[in-house]
């Protein structure tokens, strides 16, 4: 999963009068690849980071949300996957 990094171009902060004109929120959906609920380790550490970067990505533009799904169990289990999603690390 390689996804360019935040603050490496294309993205500029958006100015804050924007959401003062419409009091709207900006969101941004993060990458379906992201799973954050995946058995296999190198799988689960990758979408780890990607999430992160997500994250940082947003912050760097100023978005309000980040809209994410936890991804797929993989044959875990329910209460694993879960688990897994919820996990600090």
């Amino acid at each position: 999963m390689e996804v360019r990094p935040a603050g490496h171009g294309g993205g500029t902060r958006i100015p804050p009068r924007r959401r003062k004109d419409g009091n709207l929120s900006l969101i941004a959906h993060d990458s379906y690849l992201i799973n954050l609920a995946a058995k296999e380790d190198a799988l689960l550490q990758k979408s780890r980071e990607a999430f992160l970067d997500e994250m940082r990505r947003a912050e760097t533009l100023g978005l309000d949300f980040v809209v994410t799904h936890m991804g797929a169990h993989t044959g875990a289990g329910e209460e694993a996957g879960i688990a897994r999603g919820c996990a600090n690390r």
